[in-house]
C-alpha cells in the first residue's frame, strides 16, 4: 500500500510539475481534497 500526501496549491506548483501531478491523479484510485480559506488556515 502506497500512500501520497500532497498539500499544493495549483497556482503555486510550477509549470514542469503540473503534467506529473496530473499523471500521479490519474494514477490514483481514491483521493481526497479539501480547499480551505486563508482564515481558515489562519486558526
Amino acid at each position: 500500500m502506497l500512500l501520497l500526501l500532497l498539500m499544493v496549491g495549483l497556482s503555486r506548483l510550477h509549470k514542469h510539475r503540473r503534467a506529473l501531478f496530473a499523471a500521479l491523479v490519474v494514477l490514483s484510485r481514491t483521493a481526497v481534497c479539501c480547499r480551505v480559506t486563508p482564515s481558515q488556515k489562519a486558526q
